[in-house]
């Protein structure tokens, strides 16, 4: 049975716990693609970091990156302790492989590809970046849409996003007051949009989101997906707040 959110709080924090090896790998993400990432100049890998890691342990977690386990504790959580050598590894020996990604709205997904995860991206404003350049990268140039879903099908381990589900994001039909109640046009909105991110992906998958919204319409989805965890993510250089990723599993 689903959890609810009422039994979730308080969020997972996860910024004391994040390696510092980890955020500094994140930092040089920042420094390699910043050059040819277009609109997404501004954008930071470090500020990220919460999601990038939790979704790393999610796939540790399903079983999908076995030769991977040097890069985790014993609770399945990243190594306080690892080395920018157990990163130069992971890299080399592509602990990821085999492991399917769609990045929706945004590119958070790159460190994961990076490890060797055949990754996609949705994201309308993509034709402006360097993205197609990358060797064994998908490149959807528009808005996750019920056509585009079911043209890639039930293919994901993973699907995740960042501030898709939050006022004034690209998703938006319009741009309301970032300060007020979501009205239940709103709410039908935003849940339609996450049932096509879970439509793309495969039972018992992962779909990690972030962004106010996600608090409205997480529990409208229970009948497809159920709620296991929300984790808490640090502020960064660029955010400067903190944000709630939501962890839904798919039935």
């Amino acid at each position: 049975m689903a959890n609810s959110y009422e039994s979730l709080r308080p969020p997972i924090p996860v910024s004391n716990r994040l390696p510092i090896t980890f955020i500094e790998a994140m930092e040089r993400y920042d420094y390699l693609f910043g050059p040819f990432m277009g609109p997404y100049t501004s954008f930071s890998f470090a500020d990220r970091a919460g999601l990038i890691a939790l979704t790393a342990e999610k796939i540790y977690a399903l079983g999908l990156s076995p030769n991977g386990s040097f890069l985790f504790n014993d609770q399945g959580q990243l190594n306080p302790k690892m080395t920018r050598s157990d990163i130069s590894r992971a890299e080399q020996e592509q602990i990821l492989n085999g492991v399917v990604i769609v990045n929706v709205g945004g590119i958070e997904a790159i460190p994961l590809y990076r490890l060797g995860a055949n990754a996609t991206f949705i994201d309308k404003t993509l034709q402006y970046t360097g993205l197609r350049n990358l060797e064994s990268v998908g490149v959807i140039m528009e808005r996750l849409s019920a056509n585009t879903a079911a043209q890639i099908g039930e293919v994901a381990d993973v699907v995740m996003s960042s501030l898709v589900f939050s006022r004034g994001s690209l998703m938006d039909a319009q741009t309301p007051d970032l300060l007020s109640l979501f009205t239940e046009e709103e709410r039908i909105l935003y849940e339609t949009y996450l049932r096509l991110s879970l439509s793309i992906t495969k039972p018992g998958g992962i779909n990690l989101h972030d962004g106010e919204a996600m608090f409205e319409v997480a529990e409208r989805v229970t009948d497809v997906a159920a709620l296991l965890e929300i984790h808490q993510t640090p502020s960064g250089k660029i955010r400067p707040y903190s944000s709630n990723i939501f962890v839904l599993q798919k039935k």
